[in-house]
């Protein structure tokens, strides 16, 4: 019999996670009967009552295992957790907000053992995000075309469902700061979608603000791929040639017209806007030698505070 790990993160959903359990419970005990399963939940520092919730439901079903963090660490750390501790030869991963919808897991697993893909992503055929959200989404599937050379459908989610072989070579990685998302997609393997649907956050509040979007976005943008080094090296060139041939306007309007523009102003112009692209390099520099000290520290991607239920015969 095949085993299903569903790995959930969990940060602050406690009107939440009653619910997800119940339905999940449904969907295994009905339409995917057929395999054996296993929930992880990890929680990621939550300052409600959803570590006490989850804490009772394992309690109650051995197959639940609750990870907790000592603070926040992060929505992806919280993945990384629940990936190593995950025994199923196929992993869904999903989030605690139930906008995806627990009852769509077996069309993800139908496909992934149809088509012998690695992976199979979930696409919201409907979404029901704030037009923030779906921009930013569009900007993140764009720019990971672009450095990682891979097109991703733009309605992409954290939903879908991969096999132990990708979960395995996933945990290898031992760099910080890193986005799962573009990680796994960075890894090759083969892929397919399917539609699926996307519903209302009934409950709670989103945790992902406009400015966390944009940090995720310089992860990507840092974290895998150097070419803004070289953008700015272009930059560096472009602007020298530009000073050269503005001297050179100033010196023959000097020679032959025996005139100069207005010094102050056009100074104070170009040394502000030289000044800002120097301290814009300057801060992107920064981030690059930031990460590195910080891999050089090699200091722990999260620590556990609690592990529940991980000793018993269907969790590791």
């Amino acid at each position: 019999m095949k085993k299903i790990s569903v790995v959930v993160p969990v940060y602050n959903e406690e009107e939440n996670i009653q619910e997800l359990y119940d339905r999940l419970k449904t969907v295994f005990c009905t339409d995917l009967k057929d395999f054996d399963y296993e929930f992880i939940f990890v929680d990621d520092g939550s300052v409600d009552l959803s570590f006490n919730l989850l804490k009772n439901i394992s309690q109650k079903d051995s197959r639940v295992g609750v990870i907790k963090f000592t603070r926040n660490f992060g929505q992806h750390p919280a993945m990384s957790a629940g990936f190593k501790s995950s025994s199923g030869d196929y992993v869904v991963l999903m989030d605690a907000d139930l906008q995806n919808p627990p009852e769509e897991i077996p069309n993800l697993v139908k496909r992934i053992v149809e088509l012998n893909v690695d992976i199979v992503y979930g696409v919201r055929i409907d979404r029901h995000d704030t037009w923030l959200r779906k921009i930013g989404s569009k900007i993140y599937h764009k720019i990971l075309t672009v450095l990682l050379g891979i097109e991703m459908a733009e309605v992409a989610t954290t939903f879908r469902v991969m096999s132990q072989r990708v979960i395995k070579n996933f945990i290898k990685f031992p760099e910080q700061s890193s986005y799962t998302g573009a990680l796994i997609a960075w890894m090759g393997f083969k892929s397919a979608f399917v539609d699926t649907k996307h519903e209302n956050r009934n409950k709670g509040k989103s945790k992902y603000s406009t400015l966390c979007l944009l940090g995720m976005t310089l992860d990507i943008v840092i974290g895998f791929s150097a070419r803004i080094l070289r953008f700015i090296i272009w930059v560096g060139i472009l602007l020298s040639g530009f000073s050269f041939i503005l001297g050179g306007y100033f010196l023959l309007r000097k020679l032959f017209l025996h005139k100069m523009l207005p010094g102050f102003p056009s100074l104070v112009v170009l040394i502000t806007f030289f000044f800002g692209i120097f301290f814009i390099f300057l801060g992107i520099i920064g981030e690059y030698i930031a990460r590195i000290f910080q891999n050089g520290l090699s200091r722990p991607y999260y620590i556990v505070d609690v592990e529940v239920n991980f000793n018993n015969k269907f969790l590791k």
